[in-house]
C-alpha cells in the first residue's frame, strides 16, 4: 500500500474508532433513544459496502465473536471481518481479519500467512457494524440490553448469517500454543474477583476453595495485578498476557470461578470448569462440558429475564453470588471433571430474530453526517 493510501486507511480508523466510543458509551448508558434498527439477518449489500463487525470491549464478548468468525469460516471460507483494541487476541488466528481501531491496519504487521488476502482490503468499501449476544428490547423511547434464552454463541452465529445447527465444542483457538508453561505437577487456574458484581464471589469463599484444592493441586492464581492476593497460590495477576493466559488455562486441570471471559478462553482453549453461575440464565452461557453450579440462592429474576444485573437494580443486592455456593460442592466438582470434549449443539433457528443498534444507523439518527459517503471519501 503506498503512502497516499495509508493515510487514507488512517483516517479511516480515526473515524472508526470516535464512532465505536461513542457507541460503546451509549450502549453502557443505555441511552439509545430513537435510534432507528437494523436487522443482522438481512445480508443485502446493495450499498457496496463491506461489513466489518465489532461488539462490546469485554474480553469474553470479543473471544466469542472470534469464535464465531473461526465458525463462520468453516462453513462458508469466507473470512469475517472483525474490529476492536485487542488484537492480540486474534494475532495467532488464521480463520478471521481483523481491524486494529488502533493501529489502523488489517494487522499488515502481523499476519503473514494472511498477506495475500490483506492487499485487496486496501481499496474495499467498509461499513462499521455493532454486534452482540444479547437482546436490544424496545422500552418507551429507548432500548433495554437483555439476555436471552439461547446460547451467547448462537446468537452470534445467526446474526452474522448462518443457520441451522452448530457444534460449538469444535471451535478451539490457537491463541497460546507457542508459549511454555514452567509448572510441570498438576494445578488449578481461578480469580479472587470479576468485573461485574454478580460474576465476584466472596473472597472468605475463594479462599477456601484455595485451602481445600491445594491438598490435590497446586492453585494458579490469574487475574489483574488489582485483584485481591489469595493465601497459598501462585500469583501471577497481572504478570501474563492474553497468549500465555491461554497456555495455562490450556494445561490446566480446570479453571475454577464465576462467569466471565476466563471461563470462555478456558473452554475455547479445552480447559474444562467448574462454573459459579448467577445473574444470567444458565442456557445463555453454559458449556456443556464444564460442570455448572446454580445459585442455590432464591431468586429468580434474572432467569425469568425480568432484570439485567449488568444495568438494572438488584433488589437483594447480588445476593445470589454473595451467598448461593459452597466451597466443598465447588472442589467436589474438579474431582469429577472429564477432559473429554463433551459435543454441544446449538440450534440457530431457536434464536429468535431481534433487532440491533447499528453504529451507522445511531449516528445518522444522531445528526451525523451520512457514515457511507465518509467511508467512500476515506479509502
Amino acid at each position: 500500500m503506498n503512502l497516499k493510501g495509508k493515510l487514507r486507511l488512517l483516517l479511516l480508523s480515526v473515524r472508526y474508532r470516535k464512532r465505536e466510543k461513542r457507541f460503546h458509551q451509549a450502549i453502557s448508558e443505555v441511552k439509545t433513544k430513537k435510534a432507528i434498527l437494523f436487522s443482522e439477518l438481512s445480508r443485502e449489500k446493495k450499498d457496496g459496502l463491506r461489513d466489518i463487525y465489532f461488539t462490546h470491549a469485554g474480553i469474553g464478548d470479543q473471544l466469542l465473536l472470534l469464535a464465531a468468525a473461526k465458525i463462520y469460516f468453516k462453513r462458508t471460507g469466507r473470512k469475517l471481518l472483525v474490529a476492536g483494541r485487542t488484537p492480540e487476541l486474534f494475532l495467532e488466528e488464521d480463520d478471521v481479519v481483523f481491524f486494529d481501531l488502533c493501529s489502523s491496519a488489517f494487522l499488515e504487521e502481523y499476519a503473514v500467512k494472511t498477506r495475500g488476502d490483506l492487499i485487496s482490503y486496501s481499496q474495499e468499501r467498509f461499513r462499521l457494524n455493532f454486534i452482540s449476544g444479547s437482546n436490544f428490547v424496545a422500552n418507551a423511547e429507548s432500548y433495554r440490553i437483555q439476555f436471552c434464552r439461547t446460547h451467547l454463541l448462537a446468537n452470534y452465529l445467526k446474526k452474522i448469517g448462518l443457520s441451522g445447527s452448530v457444534d460449538i465444542s469444535e471451535c478451539r483457538l490457537d491463541l497460546g500454543k507457542d508459549q511454555s508453561v514452567a509448572l510441570k505437577e498438576r494445578y488449578v487456574c481461578l480469580i479472587s474477583t470479576g468485573l461485574q458484581p454478580y460474576k465476584t464471589l466472596p473472597f472468605s469463599l475463594t479462599q477456601e476453595v484455595v485451602v481445600r484444592l491445594s491438598k490435590n493441586y497446586r492453585v494458579v492464581q490469574l487475574g489483574l495485578k488489582k485483584d485481591p492476593l489469595l493465601e497459598g497460590v501462585l500469583d501471577l495477576r497481572g504478570r501474563l498476557n492474553f497468549s500465555q493466559v491461554a497456555q495455562y488455562l490450556r494445561n490446566a486441570v480446570a479453571f475454577v470461578g464465576p462467569q466471565g471471559g476466563l471461563m470462555h478462553l478456558a473452554y475455547f482453549v479445552g480447559c474444562p470448569s467448574v462454573i459459579a453461575v448467577s445473574g444470567e440464565p444458565l442456557e445463555y452461557t453454559a458449556y456443556s462440558r464444564n460442570i455448572n453450579i446454580k445459585s442455590s440462592f432464591s431468586c429468580d429474576l434474572c432467569d425469568n429475564l425480568e432484570i439485567n444485573p449488568m444495568h438494572d437494580h438488584c433488589p437483594f443486592g447480588y445476593g445470589c453470588a454473595k451467598y448461593g455456593f459452597e466451597a466443598q460442592s465447588i472442589c467436589d466438582s474438579v474431582s469429577r471433571l472429564d477432559k473429554q470434549d463433551s459435543t454441544q449443539i446449538v440450534s440457530l433457528e431457536d434464536v429468535k430474530e431481534n433487532k440491533t443498534i447499528g453504529v451507522r444507523e445511531l449516528l445518522f439518527e444522531r445528526g451525523a453526517t451520512d457514515l457511507k459517503k465518509e467511508i467512500r471519501g476515506a479509502v
